[in-house]
């Protein structure tokens, strides 16, 4: 992977992100999504959407029907946790995603 040139890099937009208002104007007609508390965090809204979106898509094409989103704290601020009743990932699969995200070698590995 080619690392981006600086040039192309660019700025977070950091801001506080109403999670609960954020998480209802997501795409998920299939998917009952619950929240644990209604925090606002400091976020790139565009980043977090886009991350949020991509779960929420993973969660439904492995038959998921609820997703709870739970904030916690974390060494470094917020974390979001997402759990979903989807009949998940095969154990080889997972085994193969760890490795990818461990050596950084996404390309045809990941979804």
């Amino acid at each position: 992977m080619q690392p981006v040139p600086e040039q192309l890099r660019a700025e977070l937009q950091v801001q506080a992100v109403d999670l609960g208002a954020l998480l209802a104007r997501l795409p998920h007609d299939q998917l009952q999504l619950h929240l644990d508390g209604l925090p606002t965090l400091q976020a790139d809204p565009d980043l977090l959407t886009a991350a949020l979106i991509n779960l929420l898509d993973n969660a439904q094409r492995h038959g998921a029907t609820t997703v709870v989103v739970t904030p916690r704290d974390g060494p470094q601020g917020l974390v979001l946790r997402l759990h979903d009743d989807g009949h998940g990932t095969a154990p080889e699969r997972r085994a193969d995603l760890a490795e990818a995200l461990a050596s950084q070698d996404y390309e045809g590995r990941t979804g």
